[in-house]
């Protein structure tokens, strides 16, 4: 029992019932004395031989005796059918009919020394006398030291005065004797109650301490009970740990029915089977022991996620604190099984209606999704693939998936990047799975749109109309199959206007606003030779929204009209076609691209080298990596598809202007790569 319990003070009502208690028991004393006198007188009237002038006086006391002791018995036991009475104090002030029966005893006393005053019979009452103070109830635990003094002169000095007018050695003795008695009940009933109030005000608040601690116990029950009834019906995982990962013994029933009920002293990261969340968990919490780092930055590192079976659980944190002190942590687990399967169906219907709507731009550009994603994947899992062919290819088939929304292939190809540039190592076999499952899963839905059929032609007005003119103007068949011929070929103007999609669609993420301008003549080139390059131009788009374009509040202090300049251009020059993507941004930081070329440990002196260095892998004059930029990948793949075809790649840009890239490769594949 703790000293706080111990120093509180009692209760009213716990002070009211042990004084109830108590003054009962004295008042039960007194009952039993206010029989006592008649009896005991009775037995001494008996017991001697009354000359027949004294003994009607004898028993005249006697009746006196009796009817005062009957009285003092009803009125006690009035009290005791009455409790109400005797509960403020204890006890109140005894009235006069208390001590008519010790008033009459001593009386008798007296006569009897007068008459028979004897020593025997002085012994006797002596003897008598002390046996019915101490039946008689006069020492109450709460009676004053006058109150005591009262009883012992009404039993005591009608016999003091008696002994002493005998004025025998034996009476003067007597009454001497019977004083030095009262001076020692006096001081001895005085040091005697004190000790007995004492102890009764000891156990009083002991009492009253034990009924405190009742009663915080019963509280403390219903509380527990309480509690328990929370964590019965709440849907989480509730459970505290302390400073040492032990899981404390109160928690919710969703806790043990997802993770079972822990043992005795169980720690947390013992309880769940999962080496990776325990390691984790076991950092942070050394980190939070330590002080190593501010509380809520160790939290914000301890295991979120957790699968158990079929589950998926997530975990949050609560540190239950103390003077500044983290004593333990309140874990909350969630079930985000169902919420993840809702955002997964949610995905797939997303992901199902792009689909249809670039189905439904036409054809050819959903088939050429298709077969370039399908390309791009077996380029990343080819078992002879290095790692840098792998990142420009995993960058690329993220890039065409945003574009047409398919996120899961997107996602999953930006989270395959980080793994591979921290392992720096190529894909292992669970990667290429994990990105083979992903792209069987996307391409079956777009079987199932639009089937396996790539056979379809796509024609613009102009180019109908230019068929039109020649069948008006008579043109020979030689004239109209070659144009027949030639849609058979990818026209460059759709290609640009995927670019464009894209283009829009970054812009609306970062909160910019573009106006594209498309310059392109009817012009048609062959998909399986310039397939990839168009993939790869995708990198050019996502630089000039992302790195060029400025947001709006910084185009107006460069004092430039608030929506972006973008413009998109193809011509066929002398069998050359020129590919040209111009922005109005911010331009190439030349100094930016030196400082990061040295320290690639690329060459950095002059125009050329630093066109050169811009083209390298791991090259990027961004210091983070986003979802779309940062990795130094895109343009090195660009780059490499273009010479792949014989072509070259020019730059032109002014820092704080405009940035052109001018893409020059032959329209025709070499005869001897032909054949």
């Amino acid at each position: 029992m703790s000293a706080e319990v111990l120093s509180e003070n009692p209760t009213p009502q716990s002070d009211a019932r042990l004084r109830t208690e108590s003054n009962r028991a004295l008042i039960e004393r007194a009952v039993k004395g206010s029989v006592f006198y008649p009896v005991v007188m009775l037995a001494m009237l008996l017991a001697t031989e009354w000359s027949v002038e004294h003994v009607a006086v004898g028993w005249s006391v006697w009746a006196a005796t009796f009817v005062s002791s009957s009285i003092r018995f009803v009125y006690l036991k009035h009290l005791l059918r009455h409790p109400a009475s005797y509960t403020d104090r204890a006890p109140r002030p005894l009235p006069l009919v208390l001590f008519t029966p010790s008033v009459c005893f001593g009386a008798f006393a007296a006569l009897s020394v007068l008459w028979f005053g004897t020593v025997s019979m002085t012994a006797v009452f002596v003897i008598v006398m002390t046996l019915g103070f101490a039946a008689g109830g006069t020492s109450s635990l709460a009676m004053s030291r006058r109150m005591h003094l009262a009883f012992l002169t009404t039993l005591l000095l009608p016999y003091i005065v008696a002994a002493a007018s005998t004025g025998t050695r034996e009476g003067i003795s007597l009454s001497v004797l019977a004083m030095l008695f009262v001076v020692f009940m006096r001081r001895e009933g005085a040091a005697a109650n004190a000790a007995f109030v004492g102890l009764f005000e000891r156990g009083l608040t002991l009492q009253n301490a034990l009924a405190t601690l009742e009663s915080k116990h019963d509280e403390l029950t219903r509380t527990n009970d309480s509690m328990k009834l929370v964590l019965d019906n709440i849907e989480q995982g509730l459970c505290i740990v302390d400073a040492t990962g032990v899981i404390e013994p109160q928690t919710s029933r969703a806790f043990d029915a997802w993770f079972g009920a822990p043992a005795k002293e169980t720690r947390l990261p013992d309880h769940f089977d999962d080496e990776a969340f325990g390691a984790q968990f076991e950092v942070s919490l050394d980190m939070l022991a330590g002080d190593i780092l501010p509380p809520d930055v160790v939290i914000d590192q301890l295991p979120r996620t957790l699968q158990v079976g079929e589950r998926h659980m997530s975990f949050g944190y609560r540190p239950i604190e103390r003077d500044g002190r983290v004593l333990g942590l309140l874990v909350v687990a969630t079930d985000e099984t169902d919420t993840l399967a809702a955002r997964e169906a949610e995905r797939e219907q997303r992901e199902l209606v792009k689909m249809f709507q670039l189905r439904a731009r036409g054809p050819v550009a959903f088939h050429e999704f298709r077969s370039s994603s399908t390309r791009l994947v077996g380029q990343i899992a080819a078992a002879d693939a290095t790692l840098e062919q792998q990142l420009r290819a995993l960058h690329t088939l993220k890039g065409n998936a945003g574009v047409v929304g398919v996120e899961s292939l997107a996602t999953l190809a930006h989270t395959l990047e980080d793994e591979l540039a921290e392992t720096r190592r190529p894909m292992n076999a669970e990667q290429t799975t994990r990105l083979e499952a992903a792209w069987a899963e996307a391409s079956e839905r777009m079987d199932v749109i639009a089937g396996r059929r790539q056979d379809a032609i796509e024609i613009s007005t102009v180019e109908h109309q230019q068929l039109l003119d020649l069948i008006a103007s008579n043109a020979s068949h030689a004239q109209l199959s070659t144009v027949a011929e030639s849609w058979t070929l990818e026209s460059v103007s759709l290609r640009f206007e995927s670019m464009a999609r894209r283009a829009r669609q970054l812009a609306g993420k970062l909160d910019k606003t573009l106006e594209i301008q498309i310059d392109v003549p009817p012009l048609r080139l062959a998909r399986e030779r310039w397939g990839s390059l168009w993939t790869a131009c995708i990198h050019l788009i996502t630089n000039a929204v992302d790195h060029g374009i400025e947001p709006a509040d910084a185009r107006e202090a460069a004092d430039k009209q608030p929506n972006g300049q973008l413009s998109l251009s193809a011509h066929d020059l002398d069998g050359e076609v020129v590919i040209r993507v111009r922005d109005d941004g911010r331009g190439i930081d030349w100094a930016r691209v030196s400082e990061k070329a040295e320290a690639l440990g690329l060459p950095a002196k002059g125009k050329s080298a630093l066109q050169d260095a811009l083209f390298a892998t791991g090259m990027s004059t961004r210091d983070n990596v986003t979802t779309t930029s940062g990795r130094g990948v895109g343009l090195s793949a660009l780059a490499a598809e273009a010479h792949a075809l014989g072509g070259r790649i020019e730059v032109e840009s002014t820092l704080g202007e405009f940035t052109e890239f001018r893409i020059r490769v032959p329209k025709h594949a070499p005869a001897t790569a032909a054949a």
